[in-house]
């Protein structure tokens, strides 16, 4: 049964998360200066003390009361001062101009297709008075060449750009990059071309992270002298440095579909492989406490020193952290349990940076960790296999089980999908995950060595093809993945409580628990039946904000038509960013793109003409000619201005009689600019779509 008593980390945990969580979503409500904050800290430190000394132990609930309140400011507080630090001078964020800039690469470069994208630690700044102190995080982007190519982490570069805000989604459901970048306290990008950008100085800020990074960077390139093919290169970076960015996006797909994309993410899985091979080879240091302890210590600093292989990527550090706290829990024997020294790395992990609560691998690692912890041996002693083969598959499948149960709902919320057969596929991948890090981790510890690297290196070329052959036939198995999902935030805290509870059921044989969890899923299939009935009831316009292209879709039930450039109607990302994630949370099943005259329905398309459901449309995206003595105006209800069209607002209203002019981004800046000002003159109403979108509900 659960006793408060044995966690009182969760105690403490549940209120510091509780007001970060309120300094977060209140940040722009509140002004605290730092001194009143610390004063209040300070106090409440202060007085919590005086409870624990002077309040006797039958009334301990108040000294508790103080605790959690004091855990919420502290978590509030935190969390205020470390969003609000790192502020950008207001030079930088009202110039129109190009700035310099001198700073520091904190990361690893990643290569793209026609840059190179680095995080830079700005540390000056030139205004009209000279330089000045700074400190606040960009990402710059170097034009790709050989120059681009040879910076690495700690860097310093001295560049002049006009560093330019991260814009917010201007699109429903958008994923909104501004918010992923905000949480690591980067609001600044910047694109510098060869020659206004040099190196000046390198092996500047964190000695051990630029050590990891080198380190790391050197362990790629060995590899990249080996015998292994493109793919198979990519999988073994991911899998044992965390070098994700060679990973091709069909390959990721396969790994996602497959229900096994957690292999290619460096995490606890692959530390406690390293783990385990390292405890194996020490098997003879287990025989008294000093032993245990000295192979403790190695165990750690392997686990560490793995870390720094893998350029001590975040998702490594902390799979490192709660590791590291488990162990010394562990060895210390002391009146702890697992699940209190994961609650200590994560309130440890919470207290450096606040804001990690929000990241999404650290939901699904921590997710599936607490998942294994709370419910891996009660599923595993539900059946005892009598030989070892047995037994070895029953574990897997308890472990990915549960890993899966526990990640599911984070899964289908933030990604939209399921995969069916992860069972199956985690079965045969997990088998071979081990040999593929043994191997790689061989490969590199004998590079050296030319003959023994050859052939290991075959060898390790083969069982990741095999690796992937797998997957790739479980992807192409019918129905291995359930795509589309929509779900809420509200729907996924929802869904985790019906496995709280039900969980809870079997564990103690509660049948309250399982009543409970029953409520909360007829509440689930309530909405989902709502949803479906308002879905079929729906009707819309709706025209995206799409860089460089142009989309309308016509919206009725779950169908929509699909309108646009062949450009953007032929771009699977472009569609996939902009577009997928509303159709997912409007439940569409069926798209139909319509490039030719089609009726159906309430839907017509004539040439440029299109009428949905009453509303007129007509798309301007060529020269018009007209007559001025043209006795009848064409009525619509929106105009549509698209793909530069050398025309004036003053010779459109002549032949065209509208409510609503709308201007695609196909269009460029210098015309939409000079279209705007004759809407304004002539107080013509007007919609932008390179600012937002445009939706007319029906």
């Amino acid at each position: 049964m659960f006793f408060w008593s044995k966690y009182p980390l969760l105690r403490i945990l549940a209120s510091f998360l509780t007001g970060g969580l309120f300094a977060f979503y209140l940040r722009n409500v509140f002004f605290i200066s730092f001194g009143l904050g610390l004063i209040i800290t300070i106090v409440g430190i202060v007085v919590y003390f005086l409870f624990h000394y002077f309040i006797s132990y039958k009334n301990r609930i108040y000294t508790g009361v103080v605790i959690i309140v004091l855990m919420l400011w502290m978590g509030f507080f935190m969390t205020y001062v470390f969003i609000n630090t790192n502020k950008i001078p207001s030079f930088i964020l009202s110039s129109k101009q190009s700035v310099m800039f001198i700073g520091d690469i904190t990361e690893s470069p990643v290569v793209k297709k026609n840059s190179i994208k680095t995080i830079i630690h700005v540390i000056q700044y030139k205004d009209s008075t000279g330089l000045k102190p700074t400190d606040f995080k960009m990402i710059l982007y170097l034009k790709k060449d050989k120059k681009a190519e040879e910076v690495q982490h700690g860097d310093r570069l001295v560049f002049n750009v006009r560093a330019q805000t991260i814009q917010p989604p201007k699109n429903p459901e958008e994923f909104n990059y501004k918010r992923y970048l905000g949480i690591k306290k980067i609001h600044l990008q910047g694109y510098a071309t060869t020659n206004v950008w040099e190196k000046i100085d390198e092996n500047k800020g964190n000695v051990f992270l630029i050590f990891a990074s080198n380190l790391r960077a050197k362990l790629l390139k060995i590899w990249e002298k080996g015998n292994l093919e493109k793919d198979e290169n990519a999988v073994a970076s991911a899998i044992l440095l965390g070098a994700d960015d060679k990973l091709d996006a069909d390959l990721n797909r396969k790994y996602a579909s497959a229900g096994v994309s957690h292999i290619l993410c460096v995490s606890g899985m692959h530390v406690g492989i390293v783990f385990m091979i390292v405890n194996y080879l020490l098997f003879f240091l287990s025989k008294n406490r000093q032993q245990k302890a000295i192979k403790t210590i190695i165990l750690l600093l392997t686990v560490w020193f793995y870390a720094a292989m893998t350029g001590m990527a975040p998702s490594v550090m902390r799979a490192s952290t709660m590791f590291t706290f488990v162990a010394l829990g562990n060895l210390f024997r002391r009146q702890t349990n697992t699940y209190n020294s994961l609650l200590s790395s994560l309130f440890f992990l919470c207290c450096i940076n606040p804001l990690i609560l929000f990241d999404v691998s650290m939901q699904l690692s921590y997710s599936a960790v607490f998942g294994i912890v709370w419910l891996q041996r009660p599923i595993k002693n539900m059946y005892f296999p009598k030989t070892k083969l047995g037994n070895y598959v029953w574990e897997i499948v308890a472990v990915s089980l549960v890993a899966q149960l526990l990640t599911a709902p984070f899964a289908m919320y933030y990604f939209h999908q399921f995969p069916t057969y992860f069972l199956l596929a985690n079965i045969i991948i997990i088998t071979f995950t081990p040999f593929v890090v043994g191997a790689s981790m061989l490969s590199l510890l004998i590079s050296f060595w030319e003959w023994g690297y050859e052939y290991i290196s075959i060898l390790l070329n083969y069982l990741i093809k095999s690796m992937n052959y797998v997957v790739a036939f479980i992807e192409k198995m019918p129905y291995s993945t359930v795509q589309k999902i929509n779900f809420t935030a509200w729907e996924t805290l929802i869904l985790y409580l019906v496995i709280l509870f039900l969980a809870s059921a079997f564990l103690y044989k509660k049948k309250s628990f399982f009543y409970i969890a029953l409520i909360f899923i007829v509440s689930l299939f309530a909405k989902s039946t709502y949803e479906k009935i308002y879905t079929l009831q729906q009707k819309e316009i709706i025209a995206y904000s799409i860089p460089n292209g142009f989309l309308i879709n016509c919206i009725e039930g779950n169908c929509a038509y699909m309108i646009g450039d062949g450009i953007t109607l032929n771009d699977k990302n472009k569609l996939a960013f902009h577009v997928e994630n509303y159709h997912i949370k409007r439940q569409i099943k069926h798209t139909k793109v319509v490039t030719d005259d089609l009726q159906e329905n309430n839907f017509l398309k004539i040439g440029n003409f299109i009428q949905f459901s009453g509303i007129n449309i007509f798309i301007i995206n060529q020269k018009i000619y007209y007559e001025e003595n043209k006795k009848e105006k064409l009525k619509v209800d929106y105009l549509i201005i698209d793909n530069n069209p050398s025309v004036k607002i003053k010779n459109i209203l002549k032949m065209i009689d509208f409510d609503y002019i709308v201007f695609s981004s196909n269009n460029s800046k210098y015309k939409i600019k000079k279209w705007i000002k004759e809407c304004d003159f002539m107080n013509v109403k007007y919609k932008n779509l390179s600012e937002n979108y445009l939706r007319i509900s029906l």
